[in-house]
């Protein structure tokens, strides 16, 4: 992560996250905001923020905010070597439909 301190910049915050989808203009994110509660949330992040880096479904990033007087910096960065894969629930979604008569057989 770069130094901003040295800038003004103030580092409030820093969030694991995960790629669910991309598109042309934005990249849909798992973020984990409680690991000990279990919360995330869904955000759609612009897609330029990601500018240089290879997208795939499930890969592991790392979000960063910085503040200053009047102002707010979000930074993205791989987070392969530094996000638990293991915090993020299994997204399988054939076994949460398993059950239903439709795949049972006849």
């Amino acid at each position: 992560m770069t130094d901003y301190h040295d800038k003004g910049w103030k580092h409030t915050a820093t969030y694991s996250a995960r790629v669910l989808d991309f598109s042309e203009n934005f990249v849909k994110t798992e973020v984990l905001i409680n690991k000990n509660e279990g919360k995330y949330q869904v955000r759609n992040i612009p897609r330029q923020l990601f500018d240089g880096q290879t997208l795939s479904h499930g890969k592991l990033i790392q979000i960063f905010h910085f503040i200053k007087l009047n102002e707010m910096k979000v930074r993205i960065e791989d987070g392969e070597n530094h996000v638990n894969p293991s915090d993020f629930p299994e997204n399988n979604l054939f076994d949460s439909v398993k059950d239903f008569d439709i795949f049972k057989s006849q």
